[in-house]
């Protein structure tokens, strides 16, 4: 589909329930919003009062673990959080943010003197504020007594000007994402995420890619018509609700009638995600409604898929981290060092046994998708802290992330290898030769002359047969690759869990 699908099958699922309106924060999300700066195409609410609340989590003992960040795919939310917010300006050509501003209310004001001392943060002051300049190049500022701020990149002009036009009130959110706002104040949906598309996307960019569908083949409707309708769409948000289970709600928001895609729908997101490596398998068993200006996908998250979507935006690592506030006596160099090593190697071997892990009976997601996967849980490898950890587990992170890469290298590319070997294979011909008039000879009458010809047809059905051989050989070479980067990466492991459980005579 045109790039108004790309966009969102690089985002995923961003969900609502059904519609809202807008309406009045109260103090709880208030004071986080007044900072969101302008700019900001996308956004994160987490109302964490509520998902701790949930069934769910308290079958899983979520609050127990909120050191591992839930271990069951929020891991974005900060483990002493109570009201998270995340700000983005995202550039959409290339799916990465241009700025990041994380917000949180915490239970009690924090010693920046103390974070920067333990993060080997510096200590700064910019526009009147103290502010701390972290490792992980962004910039920690408090706000009152339980309100952290954390910009990212640590641009120190940036944050100047985020403080300054954040000092003032006065409108400076879009519409879209003030909608998205007061929907998780107005429904009490525990996780909301939103992306403003307003004029991102070019109608010839949609016809382009519509001639592209599979889904759109020998199917009687107006492309020109479905062109225009996708040309303005207006934003895609997503809701997730924690109660027995966890179930989300996809929204694509659109300023023109899409009723009419009809049954389409579905298998157009679909394959769109596909195309462009976002595809989630859970989304194959999601209903859809289409309603007026509206597309609606909604259904449960597996703990892989949820964590899978909320791994496209991710509060900095540091300020995850010192959001920890544990009492009592301060932990030994030893015990600091153990812990430590403890909560990356978990880490890091949490993310591979997710990639690990194969849905069944789910054929959409293609290798070109895991090769994204790969490529993202790298880069979550190389944000983690490092302070106090090993120095034999911090090589073999670097050893895992490299691995992930040179594998996303591979797997992402078997598309493009296979086309270039189909388009370069020589054309098949059948050649064959029977009795039959071959020519005239002599001068002005001449007369046939019987004999054998040979003649060469191009063999269609063959070389149909060549690319699918083509096609299947770099699959099988992709999936060989794959499970060789895994398996190289599980020696790994189970060597240096052997090691670091010897070292601390602790399990690991």
């Amino acid at each position: 589909m045109a790039k108004t699908i790309q966009i969102l099958a690089a985002t995923a699922c961003f969900a609502l329930m059904a519609s809202w309106t807008a309406v009045a924060l109260d103090a709880d999300f208030g004071p986080l919003m007044a900072r969101i700066p302008g700019g900001t195409n996308t956004l994160v609410i987490l109302n964490v009062d509520r998902i701790i609340g949930s069934p769910l989590a308290k079958k899983d003992k979520w609050q127990e673990r909120r050191d591992n960040a839930f271990a069951a795919g929020l891991s974005i939310l900060p483990p002493d959080a109570e009201r998270f917010v995340m700000a983005a300006n995202m550039d959409f050509d290339f799916m990465q943010p241009t700025w990041t501003v994380t917000l949180v209310k915490i239970p009690k004001k924090r010693a920046l003197s103390e974070i920067a001392a333990r993060w080997g943060g510096e200590m700064d002051r910019i526009s009147s504020r103290d502010a701390v300049k972290l490792p992980d190049d962004s910039y920690l500022i408090p706000f009152g007594e339980n309100m952290l701020g954390a910009y990212h990149p640590g641009n120190r002009q940036r944050v100047a000007s985020w403080l300054r036009q954040t000092d003032r009130s006065g409108d400076r959110l879009s519409p879209y994402i003030e909608k998205a706002v007061g929907f998780a104040e107005k429904n009490g949906t525990p996780i909301i995420m939103a992306m403003d598309f307003d004029n991102v996307i070019s109608l010839n960019e949609v016809q382009k890619r519509l001639e592209t569908f599979e889904a759109l083949k020998d199917k009687d409707i107006d492309l020109t018509r479905l062109a225009t309708s996708l040309s303005k769409m207006k934003g895609i948000t997503l809701g997730v609700t924690v109660k027995d289970r966890v179930h989300g709600a996809l929204v694509i928001d659109f300023d023109d009638d899409i009723s009419f895609i009809g049954e389409l729908a579905k298998p157009m997101v679909l394959e769109a995600l596909a195309k462009n490596s976002a595809m989630i398998h859970e989304f194959e068993d999601w209903k859809c409604q289409v309603e007026g200006k509206r597309i609606r996908l909604s259904g449960y998250f597996g703990r892989s898929g949820l964590k899978r979507v909320l791994s496209i935006l991710d509060a900095p690592p540091v300020l995850q981290e010192h959001l920890h506030d544990s009492p009592g006596a301060e932990p030994d160099e030893e015990s600091l060092k153990r812990l430590a090593s403890q909560q990356y190697f978990n880490s890091v071997t949490g993310d591979v046994d997710d990639l690990t892990k194969k849905p069944k009976g789910k054929d959409s997601v293609t290798q070109s998708q895991i090769g994204v996967w790969f490529g993202r849980y790298a880069g979550k490898i190389d944000n983690l802290p490092l302070l106090n950890v090993d120095a034999e587990l911090i090589d073999y992170g670097a050893y895992v992330s490299s691995s992930l890469r040179e594998g996303e290298t591979t797997l992402r590319n078997v598309g493009g290898r296979t086309r270039v070997r189909q388009q370069n294979a020589e054309p098949i011909y059948n050649t064959y030769t029977r009795w039959g008039a071959t020519g005239r000879y002599g001068y002005g009458y001449g007369r046939a002359r019987a004999g054998y010809a040979t003649a060469s047809v191009e063999d269609l059905s063959a070389e149909q047969h060549e690319r699918n051989r083509i096609r299947t050989e770099e699959r099988v070479a992709g999936a060989s690759s794959q499970r060789d980067v895994l398996q190289e990466i599980a020696v790994a492991t189970g060597e240096i869990k052997r090691n670091m459980t010897v070292k601390y005579e602790a399990e690991f």
